[in-house]
């Protein structure tokens, strides 16, 4: 079973000058800790899962932080976290 928690929430300004907003979650599965970020703007949504990055939740809530601090959207979600993963 999958347990979701909200780590934060960001409003953000798009390319278009529509305005969207980011959930970020820290999600919890098994002994399994992983994000997802969520962006709706309007009726569009769209979402990135990362079910398992960590088995420890303090690393996948710092990296959720991190995207959250940066409003990193779901389409830019798996390059930014494999930049930030290979240093």
């Amino acid at each position: 079973m999958k347990h979701r928690t909200l780590i934060g929430r960001a409003g953000v300004r798009c390319a278009d000058g529509r305005r969207a907003r980011l959930d970020y979650y820290l999600l919890r599965s098994g002994g399994r800790f992983g994000l997802e970020v969520r962006m709706r703007r309007g009726q569009e949504r769209c979402r990135a899962c990362l079910p398992e990055l960590s088995p420890t939740p303090r690393e996948a809530l710092q990296l959720g932080r991190t995207l959250h601090r940066w409003t990193v959207t779901p389409c830019a979600v798996r390059d930014v976290l494999e930049e930030l993963l290979s240093r």
